[in-house]
């Protein structure tokens, strides 16, 4: 997995992002490898969570933030599930709650 400077992974192309989306909407396909192209995708868009969190950091005690960073993950995982590779980005079908 290439690795940015700043240790967050490199973002996947729309191209990378619709192929494995693709792996992981494919009930055809073995467990095994739609469970690996979900990973990828969340592990490229896990910035995003991160981001989510930004403004809540001084906010918010450190099980609290936790816990949100939890739920935004749950967000992320649902939108890895429903995205259809149509073009656009993963991260436009992440709710923000």
């Amino acid at each position: 997995m290439a690795q940015r400077n700043d240790g967050w992974p490199a973002p996947l192309t729309v191209e990378e992002e619709n192929v494995l989306a693709t792996g992981v909407q494919e009930k055809c396909l073995p467990e095994a490898v739609r469970v690996e192209a979900r990973n990828k995708l969340l592990m490229h868009n896990i910035r995003w969570v991160e981001h989510c969190l930004g403004s809540y950091r001084s906010r918010l005690s450190h099980d609290d933030l936790e816990e949100l960073r939890s739920m935004v993950v749950v967000d992320l995982l649902a939108a890895i599930e429903g995205f259809r590779p149509l073009g656009a980005r993963l991260i436009s079908y992440a709710p923000v709650r």
